[in-house]
């Protein structure tokens, strides 16, 4: 069965360029303002990043260490684990602001997501 967009509607795709399938893409992906607009205040990332039962809600519960929490993100985000000083900036800049730890966790997240790094991976 061949899927036409409007069976499927996702704002959060038609902002990044869904895929028509007829042919291949040609080139690497191009930004557009939109997608950019989308990323900054979107509900496909804002509201998910404090989903309850999403993941960070998830290592939260499970008492997650922040070196842990950082390590996690920089995989699944970036394919890769945050360099030594990377790591000791957001630890140090997390245990400061420990009373604000889930504010402070998601705001990390958004941070991965919306660098170019995330974007020219994904």
């Amino acid at each position: 069965m061949q899927m036409i967009p409007d069976l499927c509607p996702s704002q959060f795709m038609d902002a990044v360029g869904r895929s028509m399938r007829k042919g291949l893409p040609v080139g690497p992906p191009k930004p557009n303002l939109l997608a950019a607009l989308d990323r900054l205040a979107g509900s496909a990332y804002t509201s998910k990043i404090t989903q309850e039962g999403g993941r960070l809600d998830k290592l939260l519960k499970k008492g997650t260490s922040d070196d842990q929490l950082v390590e996690e993100f920089y995989l699944a985000g970036l394919t890769r684990f945050p360099t030594a000083g990377e790591k000791a900036k957001l630890l140090a800049f997390l245990s400061q602001r420990s009373s604000r730890r889930p504010e402070t966790l998601s705001g990390l997240v958004w941070a991965i997501i919306g660098s170019r790094e995330f974007a020219y991976n994904h």
